[in-house]
């Protein structure tokens, strides 16, 4: 059995707004086992992205609330000093693909300094091994090594998402966040991206935390699944359990959603729409799209999170 290499406890990050205070992620927990990969799974807005904010400490200037235990390889990060966050995790610790590559590099740096730049800046490596390095990454995403020498906007989509990993792998993190990282690109990209990622982690002995809304892609990767609702995981398990057996409301419907190419079945939709984070419904937060609502029950207790069987959790009172 792999040890775990991060560990969430009760986390929360809520951002503040003219309206009130967002709680984008409101006290979850969860662990990763070293060398595997974790899914987060969830519609737009249900805080996959916050997530990776709060693990990473990429942090906005509008931050309200940011509380409880992150443990990387032991340590609680939540506790160090921003200089001793960038030596003990930032820098080879834990690296982070954003959503949207086309704004994530800048336009006016050739591709290769972007990759080199943290190895020059953080290592104190001169600039010519930097370059070596980098152009080592590049091969190893499959690019040839003139790519350094251009700049982002000469690059395809595929080609700028091959750049992102190399700039994340370039420091030998132990764990990789991967924000949406193949969903603004055609079916055959994907696959070739997913099937790079899978390389990599393999060579690399590589962490991963895959955050996606695409189920169907997250099959391919995942070890483990968290299925994430208004800012709460509200079903967490082994991902051959979560896909084969899923038991919260929510995670039911979002299979059900999904087509699949092996047998003919009823495509089913989640009616209403996601809450707001700023005003939460009280109880289970699905309770107002849930199918199986529990009147006085659901919509006046938040449920705990059971465990069913061994790993395999869910936040529903279905299974108290």
């Amino acid at each position: 059995m792999s040890e775990e290499i991060l560990k969430v406890k009760e986390v929360k990050l809520y951002y503040s707004s003219i309206k009130g205070a967002i709680r984008a992620v409101d006290g979850i927990s969860f662990g990763v086992l070293k060398e595997n990969t974790i899914a987060i799974v969830g519609e737009s807005g249900s805080g996959k992205t916050s997530t990776a904010i709060a693990i990473s400490r990429l942090l906005p200037r509008n931050v309200f609330l940011y509380d409880g235990q992150i443990l990387f390889d032991g340590i609680n990060t939540m506790e160090l000093e921003e200089e001793e966050y960038r030596k003990k995790v930032r820098i080879g610790g834990i690296s982070m693909v954003p959503q949207g590559v086309m704004n994530s590099l800048n336009p006016v740096l050739k591709v290769g300094f972007q990759i080199a730049e943290p190895l020059i800046v953080h290592y104190n490596i001169e600039k010519r091994e930097a370059m070596g390095r980098t152009i080592e990454a590049l091969k190893m995403v499959g690019l040839r090594e003139d790519v350094a020498d251009r700049y982002p906007h000469e690059l395809s989509g595929g080609m700028k998402q091959r750049v992102m990993v190399a700039m994340a792998l370039v420091t030998n993190p132990k764990i990789v966040i991967l924000d949406e990282p193949t969903s603004a690109l055609d079916i055959l990209t994907q696959a070739n991206i997913i099937n790079l990622l899978k390389r990599l982690q393999k060579k690399m002995h590589l962490t991963y935390i895959y955050i996606t809304h695409d189920l169907a892609v997250a099959s391919e990767l995942a070890d483990w699944v968290a299925v994430m609702y208004a800012g709460h995981i509200v079903e967490l398990g082994p991902s051959a359990r979560i896909y084969e057996e899923p038991l919260h409301p929510y995670t039911q419907k979002l299979l059900a959603s999904v087509a699949s190419i092996r047998k003919e079945k009823k495509l089913e939709f989640i009616p209403g729409a996601p809450p707001s984070l700023l005003n939460p419904p009280s109880g289970c937060r699905f309770h107002p799209r849930c199918p199986y609502f529990i009147k006085g029950k659901c919509e006046i207790e938040e449920p705990l999170l059971f465990e069913r069987v061994k790993g395999h959790k869910v936040k529903c009172w279905l299974y108290a």
